[in-house]
């Protein structure tokens, strides 16, 4: 018979404090709406769809990394979990990032006779399954960004009722894409942190005997 053990030791990128991390996303992503909206070129009604598609580019790239990241852990024979973690973020984040691009459920799925809200209904059922399939990872990967990017997209949906005015338009954009920054940094960082692992041996796992666990005495 042979016991598993796992041998974990805590990595740079782990000791990193949670609140650094979200400074180090909040502050460029702030800077970058901050600076659009005060620059003098670009009309300001054009703003919006500047800011959806550097959103869009946060969607695609999280989703290559974690991808990336789940095939090299799988061909390293590293951790199943976490590369099927990092698979199913990835298929998650590229979906959603698709969806932002082309409006599939508010567009495309309407135009093929699926309502509306079986769409969203469709949606919904997607990302709790993607929760309830992977809640001990997400919670081992300072969750706190994940619930901050919920949270301020909460606040974008809320937002919309002052969407009639180019301000108004330009603060739902600008929120939904500091959501986008907050669960691309969120993944990004799980990603980051499984290669170091798998990269510096910094977590290692190793088949002993059962017998070799018991200290011989004389």
């Amino acid at each position: 018979m042979r016991q598993f053990v796992s041998i974990r030791r805590n990595g740079s990128l782990a000791g990193i404090p949670t609140l650094a991390v979200f400074l180090a996303i909040l502050g460029p992503a702030a800077a970058f709406l901050a600076a659009l909206w005060w620059q003098p070129w670009v009309p300001r009604a054009d703003l919006i769809e500047v800011v959806a598609s550097v959103g869009s580019l946060l969607w695609i790239g999280a989703a290559s990394i974690c991808l990336f990241t789940a095939v090299m852990i799988h061909a390293a024979q590293g951790e199943r979990s976490r590369s099927r973690f990092l698979l199913a973020a990835g298929l998650v984040t590229l979906w959603l990032g698709l969806d932002d691009v082309y409006a599939i459920h508010e567009e495309i799925l309407p135009s093929l006779g699926i309502p509306g809200a079986l769409a969203r209904s469709a949606y919904v059922a997607v990302g709790a399954l993607y929760l309830l399939a992977s809640w001990r990872l997400l919670l081992s990967n300072r969750p706190t960004l994940l619930l901050a990017a919920g949270v301020v997209l909460g606040a974008s949906l809320q937002a919309e009722v002052f969407a009639g005015t180019i301000g108004g338009a330009f603060v739902q954009a600008a929120l939904k894409f500091l959501a986008v920054a907050f669960w691309a940094g969120f993944h990004v960082a799980a990603a980051a942190r499984a290669i170091e692992e798998l990269a510096t041996g910094r977590v290692t796992t190793v088949a002993l005997p059962l017998q070799s666990l018991v200290r011989k005495t004389a």
